[in-house]
């Protein structure tokens, strides 16, 4: 079942009932995602299991596997009073009922999930479930849910009998045949094709061309064989693209036009109902059929055989619709930690840092491509219009917050500590906490419109910096640093100049922070630092005193020796310490500071990677795809060991790619993943160490033409058709489907056979 927006806290009351009739057991478990987006959403909901008093237990969850495990562990085994299992972007797109066979009556299952497509079992077929909707299924899962109610609970379902009419379709099509031609003999042709036209279903969806089959069958001189060909083939056509409406943003549009019953009985109609100017149909010749002169025919008894044929096509136009859902690629809906900030506002306790929790998902959202610009804005709309509500100080917020505005020039002097404010700002993730030369450097847009890893690029932005009248020494210090009067000047002229080196783009709506010293922390940077501390969770103290002095990190050993990067398969699985040091800095601004360093050191390294990668050609074309498969990549800092890294660097080359034209195809970037010992249970009981093979950790990225479009993702699905067809020695657990690990010495067939399933274009 599933619940929509307005009632997310019957879902939240329900748990509080749970809890409170246990007196005092932990009954709420709480599974997340060690994502940025899922951190949000965990803290969002745990500081409202503090406020009402329940006990409830927090597991991080990285793969299908640890779910299985948890599932086994913590919720069926015997004695256990968990009541409530919360999942925050974890398993959403898979049936709840394989991952917890065993759940039992008193026990339910709450989905928070931001992926889409949903698992239609999870929202429509399982009673122990509840999917929090936001809007997804009632606007645009109409076709989608009667499709699932038809085959699971309607009449249309696939049984032993079916089996039998398969083998009696012949017998069926000669009988026809034979009833035909004595209709022709006792002259009443014209009544049988008036029956056939009325109570023939429509063909499946997604036809090229459906007026043929329809016509054979109304001329009664077709066997049926063709129909149901037909059918079968058109099942396996890919689904078309449904992105345009996101792009377009008419997401929050209304649902589905409903076809009428006259053009779903029969075939499509352009007749309008109310258009009373139309041709009158002119009724059927009188024949011996004729029911008591009236014109009409007399309507002969539906046969056993029509009956079969008209459940086997219902059944085939339901698995089309279902099939077409299931293939159109993956896609992102709203962020978990917005859905989490809805429900607490619903329950009357919503404040400006639950506001900021969700300002910093929907940012990760979009740093990610993964939803459309046009989303994106909307969302921060909505977020404003709560925070006019919660913050009497949002005007001088905004004040505060333009040009970076730090304790530094003094502006941050007007808004107090914990102040949340939107703005317009730069595009330059972490540029309050670096040089502005070496933020346009790092910045996923300006890098790649300058080749800023190039001399030439180099050469650009110094222009740009000249044509401003900023001096060298300004603009390669710390802009906290920087002159009050350069940074005014910057203010006013900076994106109006940056067009003569070709940036465009340079300015976006967006939230930021002040914190307890006075820093002005934009949610972009948030998002940078949760990352990096996943990455890192364990980074040196001295990182603070950097960051909280204005310093900046230039020795890599300062940070690789307080932390441990996990390589190799052993990084597959959820790291806990990484999931609470995330957790942990959403309200303690010095780790987050540790944290803006670290991204500071991670985002070069990448940058460093994508120069090189670039200017040796790297990228591979294929017919269907783009890839490029990193084997040395000297990363001392450990950024492209986890699917976070790696997708950094996709997106950066992506991003590449689109500024030369060539955004057509699909982006799979692999990073071979060194082998790591680890010790496993022998076979007689003793501890042995086994050594795993190299792995190549690919992601795929399908990104739009157009920057702040979005495109459906069908990576994930030709990841598992590649995997079936080459046999390739995988790992594809991750709850991310475009995210797969693929041994050394299969990655090369697994490629090749992938274009194999991404060639095709879309229909």
């Amino acid at each position: 079942m599933y619940l929509p927006l307005e009632r997310y806290d019957e879902a939240y009351e329900r748990i509080k009932e749970d809890a409170q009739r246990a007196h005092g057991a932990e009954t709420v478990l709480v599974l997340v995602a060690p994502d940025v987006d899922a951190v949000c959403a965990c803290r969002l909901l745990v500081s409202q299991f503090r406020h009402d008093w329940i006990a409830h237990k927090v597991v991080p969850v990285a793969t299908y596997s640890e779910l299985l495990d948890v599932g086994a562990e913590l919720i069926a085994r015997a004695g256990s009073e968990v009541r409530s299992v919360i999942l925050v972007n974890c398993g959403g797109i898979v049936a709840v009922a394989d991952m917890f066979p065993d759940l039992r009556p008193d026990q339910r299952v709450y989905v928070v999930e931001s992926r889409r497509p949903l698992n239609l079992d999870n929202v429509f077929g399982n009673e122990l479930v509840t999917v929090l909707d936001d809007g997804h299924i009632d606007r645009e899962l109409a076709e989608e849910r009667a499709a699932y109610e038809a085959m699971a609970f309607g009449d249309v379902g696939f049984d032993d009998e079916d089996e039998d009419d398969d083998e009696d379709d012949d017998l069926d099509d000669e009988e026809e045949e034979v009833e035909s031609e004595r209709a022709l003999e006792d002259g009443g042709a014209d009544e049988e094709e008036e029956e056939l036209a009325i109570d023939d279903p429509p063909p499946p969806p997604f036809s090229s061309s459906s007026s043929a089959p329809r016509s054979s069958r109304r001329s009664g001189t077709g066997t049926g064989d063709e129909d149901d060909s037909d059918a079968e083939s058109r099942i396996s056509e890919p689904p078309p693209y449904q992105e345009e409406k996101e792009n377009a943003g008419s997401f929050a549009g209304g649902p589905k036009a409903k076809r009428s019953r006259f053009a779903l009985i029969g075939e499509d109609s352009d007749v309008d109902d109310d258009d009373e100017s139309g041709p009158v149909p002119t009724p059927p010749p009188r024949s011996t059929g004729d029911l008591a002169g009236t014109g009409r025919p007399a309507k002969r008894k539906r046969r056993p055989q029509d009956v079969r044929r008209e459940r086997r096509l219902k059944r085939r136009r339901s698995e089309a619709t279902l099939f077409a859902y299931q293939s159109q690629g993956t896609w992102t809906g709203t962020a978990a930690a917005l859905a989490m900030f809805h429900l607490i506002n619903q329950l009357g306790r919503a404040t400006v840092t639950a506001a900021w929790l969700a300002s910093v998902g929907i940012t990760s959202q979009y740093q990610l491509e993964e939803i459309a610009e046009s989303r994106y804005l909307a969302q921060v709309e909505d977020l404003d219009a709560h925070l006019q509500r919660l913050s009497s100080t949002t005007a001088s917020a905004a004040a505060a917050a333009v040009a970076g505005g730090t304790a530094a020039n003094g502006a941050a002097s007007i808004a107090g500590p914990g102040t949340v404010a939107r703005t317009r700002d730069w595009r330059l993730p972490l540029y309050r906490h670096w040089t502005l030369y070496d933020a346009l450097r790092s910045a996923r847009g300006p890098a790649t419109r300058l080749s800023a890893w190039t001399d030439a690029g180099k050469s650009r932005l110094r222009f740009l910096f000249a044509k401003l009248g900023v001096a060298v020494d300004q603009y390669t210090k710390p802009f906290a640093h920087m002159d009050s009067t350069v940074k005014e000047t910057l203010q006013g002229e900076f994106v109006a100049q940056a067009p003569l080196v070709g940036l465009d783009r340079l300015e976006w709506t967006t939230f930021v922070r002040t914190t307890a010293v006075g820093t002005v922390v934009a949610a972009a940077d948030m998002v940078a630092a949760l990352w990096a501390l996943a990455v890192h969770p364990n980074a040196p103290a001295a990182l603070v005193h950097h960051a909280t002095t204005g310093g900046s990190i230039v020795d890599l050993e300062a940070l690789t020796l307080g932390s441990t990067v996990v390589s190799g398969t052993a990084a597959i699985g959820a790291r806990p310490d990484a999931f609470y040091a995330m957790l942990d800095a959403l309200n303690d601004d010095r780790r987050v500071a540790a944290g803006i360093e670290t991204a500071k050191l991670l985002t070069t390294s990448i940058m460093s990677v994508v120069g090189t990668l670039i200017s040796r050609h790297a990228i591979r074309t294929l017919r269907g795809l783009r890839y490029a498969l990193v084997r040395d990549v000297g990363d001392a800092a450990g950024a492209l060991r986890t699917p976070n890294g790696v997708r950094e660097l996709a997106l950066v080359l992506f991003a590449a790619l689109r500024e030369i034209g060539r955004a057509d195809l699909p982006l799979i970037v692999g990073v071979l993943q060194p082998a790591a010992v680890v010790s496993s249970a022998a076979t007689d009981g003793e501890q042995a160490e086994e050594e795993e093979e190299d792995m190549y950790l690919l992601v795929g990225h399908v990104g739009a033409s157009e920057e702040g479009l979005v495109r459906r993702n069908r990576v994930g699905l030709a990841f598992q058709e590649a995997a079936a067809a080459t046999q390739a020695r995988h790992s594809h657990d991750a709850f991310d489907p475009t995210v797969i690990w693929v041994v050394k010495d299969d990655v090369t067939d697994f490629v090749e056979q992938l274009q194999m399933h991404l060639g095709a274009p879309p229909v």
